[in-house]
């Protein structure tokens, strides 16, 4: 299954806007936990961008036999940009097992995934110290090791 034409992978330039763009949405820069991820050439990113703005981006590791997508952070009311990105980058997994964690809050990605044939294997808990730093973005987190 080919990416759809509107999302494309990054490129080393974009490095800066997506360290931006998630620091929008988690209020604190991440660039220690995703620049590593997003350089290694054998991982996926992809973004979607509306002129010269970022609006979603998705990450997958890529392991000889499976794959782990995340992070994925999108704008907040553009569900719609969450699952082709979604949709592009599973499109690269094929024929890999895939992992993925996902806030249970984030019903439109789960529901996709279970209409893809996904299902979820385990629950975790996020736990917060005051309120959550989260802005108004979709999200699914790095791993269950880093978030």
């Amino acid at each position: 299954m080919p990416v759809e034409s509107n999302v494309r992978r990054a490129k080393r330039s974009d490095l800066q806007k997506i360290l931006e763009f998630d620091s929008s949405c988690f209020g604190a820069s991440r660039k220690k936990l995703l620049e590593p991820i997003i350089s290694d050439p054998d991982n996926l990113c992809y973004l979607f961008m509306e002129g010269r703005q970022i609006v979603g981006y998705v990450v997958a590791k890529v392991y000889r036999q499976m794959g782990e997508i995340g992070p994925m952070v999108c704008q907040g009311d553009r569900e719609d940009i969450a699952i082709r990105l979604l949709n592009g980058v599973l499109g690269k997994l094929r024929g890999r097992e895939v992992s993925m964690c996902i806030p249970k809050w984030e019903t439109v990605v789960l529901d996709t995934l279970s209409k893809l044939g996904f299902n979820e294997s385990f629950r975790v808990w996020n736990m917060y110290l005051g309120q959550p730093i989260i802005r108004d973005c979709i999200n699914a987190a790095e791993s269950l090791e880093r978030g």
